[in-house]
């Protein structure tokens, strides 16, 4: 089975593409929801503090185990998407980068 058409619910935090509800057969058996293929990070976050400062980038992609079901056309639309969040947080990435290098330089110290 492949994915028919895929939608982005853009949630608080992410971006959570799925299956459209219109397309027969889109929810998972598992879940009984939605089928989805992938999340990306919207904003970026910290995900650790002091003393080791780590965070996960907006743009992020994480891939389910139906991403096996999407076109490369689709694949590539994520991908977009993707590259667009990181460009739109691009202040906040630097921002993180710099305290995660600050944050090795006096771990190391």
């Amino acid at each position: 089975m492949k994915a028919n058409k895929i939608v982005f619910l853009y949630q608080p935090c992410m971006v959570i593409i799925c299956e459209s509800i219109e397309t027969p057969n889109s929810t998972g058996p598992e879940t009984n929801d939605l089928r989805e293929y992938a999340r990306i990070v919207r904003f970026s976050y910290e995900t650790k503090f002091f003393p080791e400062f780590e965070f996960l980038p907006a743009g992020s992609i994480e891939w389910t185990k139906h991403a096996d079901m999407l076109s490369k056309k689709q694949r590539d639309s994520i991908e977009r998407c993707s590259q667009r969040l990181r460009y739109e947080d691009k202040d906040r990435i630097d921002y993180f980068a710099k305290l995660k290098e600050t944050s090795i330089k006096s771990h190391k110290s």
